[in-house]
């Protein structure tokens, strides 16, 4: 079974790095809407539970320094 989530890196290079790569990899073609955050890890995990490892929700993170979840298409 697949996991959904955040992805995370312990180094904002290799992030930088790597951060085309994977979005490719998940067929992720309009990348001018993803970019590299830095959170603290409990913030990252709030996002993780947020998704509820379901494909269909997307996060976003604002400058209220919590998630907000949508589903794809709305």
């Amino acid at each position: 079974m697949a996991y959904y989530g955040v992805k995370f890196w312990n180094e904002r290079e290799v992030a930088e790095e790597q951060m085309l790569q994977v979005l490719q990899s998940e067929k992720i073609l309009d990348t001018k809407e993803w970019s590299i955050i830095e959170l603290e890890e409990g913030e990252m995990k709030l996002c993780n539970v947020k998704l509820k490892n379901d494909p269909e929700l997307l996060v976003f993170w604002g400058e209220a320094r919590k998630p907000t979840i949508q589903r794809l298409g709305n």
